[in-house]
């Protein structure tokens, strides 16, 4: 059949196998058409897809110890190949029993049949009606190969033929064998073992490519090893053959192929149907030998659907060998019953300790495997010997050829382009430039600006390596050598160019060098008006990037092509911003703000400007010159906003990257960003920089000194790089290293005083003491009222024994500490140089109060050893955590000078003074008027900027340059001014949504029966109903609000910008309600409408509600949505009124109202037996009883967890139902994996449901995940804002992440919203005991008992509380005696399940070990509700490291 046949057949074949049966009929019709020859072949192919897998995949397998190996691979035996096959004769020999098979055919073991010698061998037989063209061909090319290869170590072929019934066959070797990784295992081969045992494969694998056999199907079942450890490599069914005499009948690489391999254990380029090499069998021997090794593969595929394959294997990393093997990534074959570490099978399988196996697989092992796996068949080993060979020499003690790589950052693992490939775009050279009024300019602006916009666009793409625009600045004069700074830049390739302006046209012209041989390989022109200089970029960036990768992504081609702006003006105006950047000077810096703002204002959606507004504010606070109060949440919000406009920027994720790091200290959400940032652009030298510092900064010297080895490469003539390169050796104490980068950076800019100043991070550890005093000397005279050299100079000198110099500095340091912002960090390492141990710690008290960016620097700055043997060093290192989760706030500068006319604040708010006055300022104010993060510029008109920003941004400029020169001469200080957050603001929590809604309580007028019930109940469905929309966010006032206030001043107390209210009369059988929605920003009425129903119709009030003010707002739903607000869980009236009585009922959760609850919920079930919400609301109730009821009854979990189960028999999308059921299983089961689902799934149901993130919180706090407890509990907040019971818990949250100060503001605010609300009292007092604040203890403890309603102190419960109240003012003999008359109470005794983990807490406090682990284990054995945060409450911390401690709560939740 001629190749053309071929190709149409499998080009049908791919698209039918991917359609569903009803559509695969009419298509097979319309493709094939008469050709009754073509429809026949294809469906044998589709009915053998349907069937095992593929015959030619099937190895030849031979022992009866691969019986359940077999039955896995051949599925139903009873569609085998027909029983009369046995005992027949295939040429000399007769088959005895089958072996294996596939959908195409089958292996039998066979004999010699011809009394002339005996033999067993395998026969491979094709099935009767699979025999087309097709599979013949097939068939034939695998025995083609055979014939070819005779190694030992490859199966090899005797015979072939074709049957009496015109069947072919071949016969080959018998193997009784085991597949590879099973022997492995079977046997316990040690990794010496193993790596031999796979040279051999090697060593079969490259005998057949020397041979020009590419195997194309390396996987373990086809590679069987027998009893005496001989591998035998089977099965050339897909191989290829490149010896163009025998290639003929070769498969194509089609997607056919894709189907026929193994993908597991393919090759990207095999993935992908390109043309194959040798080294696509080399990578599948790498995941082979990967697999062997770990037990695991390298990757995940979450479905089998061949774009999941093919995105995985052609663009995901491969999973680290060695933090693979962790318990959720080991296969489950190896997980036993009696839960045994799955490491530890894995490491005896390989007869080895669990250590010593990750240790093995964590060196050149590691990058053996990496470079087996390339993605880039260049950069894999050129041979299987030379892998082999890789081998040998790991085995030897020798150092491997596979280079070192590191997958934990986000450097690319592969590099299409050979290594070394670099590019530099050099400033574009001005040869005259005009404006269009005939005014000079130097066009400076332009020449470096565009440059850096295309080293912007290109340094994107992973294939091409782009120096960045702060390397290239230097060489922007018109007598730079191309040449000299290629050598330089360490580049191959220079794209420069010259620009002409005249009047409004731009004439730029380009080449693009190769510098090896100094050949041009790409020049264009381009003439365009100075309006289009965007079109201008788009030609240059793609005609370069086409030269340099042939073959450009769809992905890459958008990359490059994206433009930020359509704005002419706004992008000149960045331009300018990025020229005045990379000057490095103070002044030119405040004039990139003033550019970056002016591209804002024409155009607010231009991410790259925000970035631009980040990296500035940034940059003032890591150099001293601005607080980090002030400068890192401005710059927080830039980046934010830049994120928010474009999700792809790696600078902006950067940027907010280094804020959360120097203002919050938070480094899990800065690692998190700058991975982020490094996977979408690999080569951005900064992301590699800041990434090294965190890494440093926890410890990890070595993985830092790699990324600043990865920046250094992308930038090799940086003194900024040198420097930041010197601080991580420093820290790694590789001070002579350090001392070579610090001179380096020197050496590269002379003026560059920060290289001056570092002399002072290494003169203690090395012989430098003269020069490092003389060089910060003349840095100080030169810059007298700069903090920096200032306290560089002083240091230098302490350390060099001039004392007095020293404090005479110091002493002016502080001074000026008075009037400007100097980081306290500063000062407290001159005293620590000092030796003035107490003086050091208190500047760095005050470093740490005022988040000073170096702080952070105390647990690895080698300057701070003299303070590690103080007492006090470990309390202040353990304080750097993230920081208070404060609204953002905007610096002063740009909120004071940038915010545009129109966005003035009210003179009466202006005027105001006291910080602590602004809450009353905010409230002041319109949410129109209130900038939520950086300031919104002013409209821009068709007429272009407005003159009176124009004039703005002039003042503002010279204004911003007088203040810097202020600060540089320290002349002024910028105060600190707090600005609380708009109430549009706090939208932020939930994606910046443009539509808030706060639903209040229906008001009544209290003459029926249970009327508020059904006001309340009616908002809160309400509010759970809109919840489950994603567009909006909802939030619900549980407490009445007062009638009064006006829907502005309602918004601004609960950030939003619409308020729900109404009103709700109902009579015997009637139900009024009018509902009205407004604009709160407008303070206006949107929508008013009023309802009057029969009662009957209630349950569906809140659907026609609901669908009435989304349809307002102009919410446009998903169809999911749409049936989730439309649907009405129950048609019976009196069961809905019922379950909202309930759910009041509730309310204050006291454990006679929750009794009342559970018999109204019962009442609403019997009713309507299949109302899902009447089951929730018995599963909250009866669960929410073991909290509140003392004692807590028996069985009332059980029966929460039996009526949520049925809430969720009945309907599992209410998330209501799924909150239930995680509270149940967290607190009642202890199985808080599964917990954590149902939160989550909760959540995802209705992002709006408060109690959800509420309990979520408290569950997550328990689990000691602290950072995203308190987002969970913020989240809450924001929902509900007027909740006394949620700002309760928030002060639980905070208070288990040791943050008492925030636990207390919590608490102090639920009792601004109910005075008398006993669980804030609780709270406070356990803050206190845990602080070890007597008095304040006793005064929360007092209120605490007399709010409750039972103050008799001699009750069991409150003898116990007393006892940890006295236990914390030191009356130990008092305290004692209460816990003793608790214990031997009856009420404690009968039913110690509520009371022994407040007993334990006092025998804590006591410092009764003893006792209090006892009580503990007591606690456990009860499943007390307080045992459930013991590995976090701080009460017990001092009790965590006893071995006892430990042994109890191991192993515990699930």
């Amino acid at each position: 059949m001629a190749n053309d046949r071929w190709q149409k057949i499998e080009e049908i074949f791919e698209i039918a196998v991917e359609l569903p049966p009803g559509e695969r009929e009419a298509y097979l019709q319309r493709t094939c058409g008469d050709d009754a020859e073509l429809r026949r072949e294809i469906e044998q192919l589709l009915s053998a897809d349907e069937q095992a897998e593929e015959f030619i995949e099937e190895p030849l397998l031979g022992s009866h110890t691969l019986a359940n190996f077999l039955d896995e691979k051949v599925g139903d035996i009873e569609n085998s190949v027909p029983p009369h096959f046995l005992g027949r004769r295939v040429g000399a020999y007769r088959l005895i029993r089958e072996l294996g098979r596939g959908g195409m055919g089958a292996v039998f073991l066979a004999s010699r049949d011809d009394a002339e010698f005996k033999k067993s061998v395998a026969i491979k037989l094709i099935k009767r009606g699979m025999d087309t063209d097709f599979i013949l061909k097939r068939f034939r090319n695998e025995r083609q190969i055979l014939a070819t290869l005779d190694h030992p170590f490859i199966a090899r072929l005797l015979d072939g033929g074709t049957t009496d019934d015109e069947l072919p066959y071949f016969v080959m070797e018998y193997i009784e064998g085991t597949p590879i990784h099973q022997y492995c295992d079977e046997n316990r081969l040690s990794i010496r073992e193993r790596l031999q045992l796979f040279q051999k494969v090697c060593s079969a694998v490259d005998y057949a490519h020397r041979n020009l056999i590419i195997h194309r199907d390396l996987k373990p079942g086809n590679i069987l090893v027998t009893r005496d450890v001989t591998p035998k490599l089977l099965d050339f069914g897909i191989a290829k053959i490149l010896n163009p005499e025998l290639a003929a009948d070769t498969l194509a690489p089609t997607l056919t192929g894709m189907r026929l391999m193994t993908p597991e254990y393919a090759s990207p380029e095999q993935i992908r149907g390109e043309k194959l090499t040798p080294a696509s069998d080399i990578y599948s021997l790498g995941v082979l030998l990967y697999e062997l090794l770990t037990g695991k593969r390298p990757y995940r595929f979450s479905s089998r659907a061949p774009h999941e394959i093919a995105r995985v294997v052609c663009e995901e990393k491969p999973e680290d060998p060695a933090t693979a093997l962790t318990d959720d990534a080991i296969p489950s074959v190896l997980k036993t019953e009696n839960k045994e570490n799955p490491l530890e099978i894995l490491s005896r399988n390989r007869r080895t300790t669990p250590e010593t196996l990750l240790k093995e697989l964590s060196g050149n092992l590691k990058n053996i495997l990496f470079k087996a796996m390339r993605k880039s068949p260049a950069n894999r080993y050129a041979s299987a010997e030379e892998l082999s060979n890789d081998i040998q020499a790991y085995l030897d003690g020798l150092p491997v050829s596979a280079p070192e790589i590191e997958l934990s950052t986000g450097e690319p693992f592969d590099d299409s382009l050979p290594p070394g490939e670099a590019l530099a775009i050099l400033p574009f050279r001005m040869f005259r430039w005009r404006t269009s009024n005939g005014e000079s300019d130097t066009g400076d602006f332009l020449s470096i600006g565009l440059a850096d916009a295309l080293i912007s666009r290109l340094s994107g793409l992973k294939n091409i390596s782009v120096r960045p625009t702060g390397s290239v600045v230097k060489f922007a004069s018109e007598t730079a050598d191309r040449e000299n700074a290629g050598r330089e830049l360490g580049v191959t390739h220079i794209l420069d160019g010259r620009i002409q302006h005249i009047g409004n046209r731009v004439r730029v012209t380009a080449q693009l060098v190769h510098l090896r041989n100094n050949e041009t390989i790409w020049a264009g022109q381009f003439d365009e008006e100075m309006s289009d200089i965007l079109a201008l970029q788009d030609s240059i960036s793609a005609q370069v990037a086409d030269a340099l990768i042939h073959q450009l992504t769809g992905e890459e081609r958008a990359r490059i092509s994206k433009r930020g702006t359509e704005n002419p003006k706004a992008y000149e105006a960045f331009l300018r911003g990025r020229f005045y950047w990379h000057s490095y000077e103070v002044e030119n810096l405040a004039k990139s703000l003033v550019c970056f703002y002016e591209a804002i204002a024409h155009d607010p959606d231009f991410a790259l400007a925000y970035t631009g507004v980040a990296d500035y504010f940034n940059f003032l606070s890591v150099f001293g010159l601005m607080s980090p109060e002030e400068s890192f949440p401005a710059a927080r919000e830039a980046a934010q906003k830049a994120i928010e406009l474009d999700d792809a920027s790696a600078e902006a994720y950067t940027s907010l990257a280094v804020a959360i790091l120097g203002y919050d200290w938070n480094f899990a959400e800065s690692e998190r960003l700058l991975k982020k940032a490094l996977e979408l652009n690999p080569n951005y030298g900064e992301a590699h920089v800041w990434y090294g510092h965190l890494l440093g900064l926890q410890n990890k010297h070595e993985d830092a000194l790699r990324e600043m080895k990865r920046a250094e490469r992308l930038n090799t003539v940086s003194a900024s790089l040198l420097i930041n390169y010197a601080i991580r050796l420093r820290d790694a104490r590789r001070f002579e290293e350090a001392l070579a980068k610090i001179r380096e950076a020197q050496k590269m800019s002379p003026n560059y005083n920060i290289s001056i100043q570092a002399f002072s991070w290494v003169v203690d550890y090395l012989d430098i003491g003269a020069e490092a005093e003389e060089a910060c000397r003349v840095a100080y005279e030169k810059n007298e009222n700069l903090s920096l050299p200032a306290y560089a100079y002083a240091y230098v000198l302490a350390s060099n024994g001039k004392r007095e110099e020293a404090l005479r500095l110091a002493e002016k340091l502080e001074e000026r500490k008075k009037q400007t912002y100097v980081p306290s960090s500063y000062l407290g390492l001159i005293y620590t140089a000092l030796g003035e141990i107490d003086q050091a710690y208190k500047w760095l008290d005050r470093a740490f109060a005022e988040r000073d960016f170096w702080a952070i620097w105390l647990p690895v700055d080698p300057r701070y050893d003299a303070l590690k043997t103080d007492p006090r060093f470990n309390l202040y290192a353990a304080k750097i955590r993230p920081a208070d989760d404060e609204d953002i706030h905007l610096s002063h500068i740009p909120t004071r000078i940038f915010q545009p006319a129109d966005l003035e604040r009210p003179k009466a708010a202006a005027e105001k003074k006291e910080p602590e006055k602004m809450p009353e300022e905010a409230a002041e104010r319109t949410p129109e008027k209130i900038p939520e993060k950086v300031p919104a510029p002013a409209p821009v008109s068709k007429e272009g900027f407005p003159r009176r920003y124009a004039f703005a941004s002039i003042a503002a400029a010279v204004f911003i340059g007088l203040i810097f020169l202020a600060f540089r001469y320290g002349l002024i200080s910028v105060e600190i001014k707090k600005h609380p957050p708009a109430p549009t603001a706090e939208t932020a929590l939930n994606g910046e949504l443009e539509k808030t809604l706060v639903i209040l309580p229906f008001t009544t007028d209290a003459d029926a029966e249970n009327e508020e019930s059904f006001g309340d109940g009616l908002a809160d469905s309400i509010y759970k109903q809109l919840g489950q929309v994603k567009q909006i966010s909802v939030r619900t006032a549980k407490d009445p609000v007062d009638e009064t206030r006006s829907a502005r001043e309602i918004g601004a107390d609960f950030g939003a910008n619409y308020v729900l209210r109404g009103r709700l009369h109902k009579t015997i059988d009637r139900i009024q309600v009018t509902a009205e929605l407004f604009n709160a920003s407008e303070n206006k009425a949107v929508w008013l409408e009023t309802f009057d129903q029969s009662i009957m119709d209630f349950p569906n009030l809140q659907t026609e509600i609901a669908e009435k003010v989304l349809k307002v707002l102009t919410v446009e739903l998903t169809i999911a949505e749409r049936q989730r607000i439309s649907r009405a869980y129950t048609e019976n009236s009196e069961a809905y009124q019922l379950y909202l009585v309930g759910r009041y009922q509730m309310r204050s959760r006291r454990a006679e109202n929750l009794r009342a609850a559970i018999e109204t919920f019962e009442r609403a079930k019997e009713k309507d037996p299949k109302f899902v919400l009447a089951y929730v609301g018995l599963a909250d109730a009866y669960a929410l009883l073991n909290l509140y009821a003392i004692p807590p009854p028996d069985g009332a979990y059980a029966e929460a967890k039996k009526n949520a189960l049925r809430a969720l028999e009945l309907d599992d999308s209410v998330a209501e139902a799924q909150a239930s059921l995680a509270y149940i299983l967290f607190y009642g089961d202890w199985n808080r994996t599964e917990a954590e689902k149902h939160f989550r799934r909760a959540i995802e149901l209705n992002p709006s449901y408060s109690t959800a993130h509420h309990w979520f919180a408290l569950a997550l706090a328990a689990m000691g995940k602290h950072e995203e407890s308190i987002e969970q509990i913020d989240r809450a907040v924001l929902l509900e804002p007027r909740s006394a019971v949620i700002y309760s818990a928030a002060g639980l949250v905070y208070y288990f992440a040791h943050r008492y100060d925030d636990a207390l503001k919590m608490c102090r605010k639920s009792l601004e919203i109910d005075p008398r609300f006993v669980p804030a009292y609780k709270t406070i007092r356990v803050i206190h005991e845990a602080a070890g604040n007597y008095a304040e203890a006793a005064e929360a403890y007092e209120k605490e008992r007399n709010f409750s309603g039972n103050a008799d102190e001699d009750t069991p419960g409150w003898e116990m509380i007393t006892a940890q109240v006295r236990s914390v003012g030191g009356l130990r003999a008092e305290a004692a005696e209460s816990v003793k008359k608790a214990v031997s109470s009856t009420v404690v005794r009968e039913n110690p399940r509520g009371y022994s983990n407040e007993i334990a807490i006092a025998y804590a406090l006591l410092g009764d070990k003893k006792n209090a682990l006892e009580w503990i284990a007591k606690a456990k054995d009860y499943k007390d509700h307080g045992f459930n945060f013991i590995n976090v409450d701080p009460r017990f911390d001092r009790l965590r490291s006893e071995p006892d401690f430990q042994a109890i709560v191991k192993d515990v939740f699930r």
